[in-house]
């Protein structure tokens, strides 16, 4: 499979997953929620952070990757390599940093998930940019589930 073939069909569907879900409708349904509810505090892990805390910090790190052009991203992993690895290294960093500022007892494990989901699959696209005829398109597949997987549970969990 050539990379031209590899990057629509394996890049793009993630990051249309994670639009098309609605990710970034969850924390500000819940912050409005959570602002007029006598339970807040029940919502709150020892840590201090309110579940709509811990869920904005997620979406904010989604934000990056939602900013992206995937049709930019596709043409540069077929004509520069080194410019689609750097766009997604910054996504990957900011999807990082984000789910590592979630403190909150019940969703942490839920954002570590996603973190680890996250550079999982992102070192395969990398992989595959960098040597696209060594690229184990299985893995790249299951990688794009497993993130997938990843965002829609912390969706259901920022949207519960």
């Amino acid at each position: 499979m050539t990379l031209r073939r590899l990057s629509p069909a394996l890049v793009a569907p993630a990051i249309a997953a994670l639009l098309l879900a609605g990710c970034s409708a969850g924390p500000a349904a819940n912050e409005a929620e959570s602002s007029s509810s006598p339970s807040e505090s029940a919502s709150e892990s020892a840590s201090g952070q309110t579940e709509a805390e811990a869920c904005a910090a997620m979406v904010g790190g989604l934000e990056n990757l939602a900013g992206l052009d995937p049709n930019q991203l596709m043409d540069d992993m077929t004509n520069d390599p080194d410019a689609a690895i750097a766009t997604l290294d910054e996504a990957e960093s900011a999807i990082v940093a984000a789910t590592d500022e979630v403190t909150n007892a019940e969703l942490e494990p839920i954002a570590q998930e996603a973190a680890a989901a996250t550079t999982s699959y992102f070192d395969l696209i990398r992989d595959a940019a960098a040597d696209p005829a060594s690229a184990d398109v299985t893995a790249i597949q299951t990688g794009l589930t497993t993130f997938t997987e990843a965002f829609m549970e912390v969706q259901e969990a920022c949207t519960a």
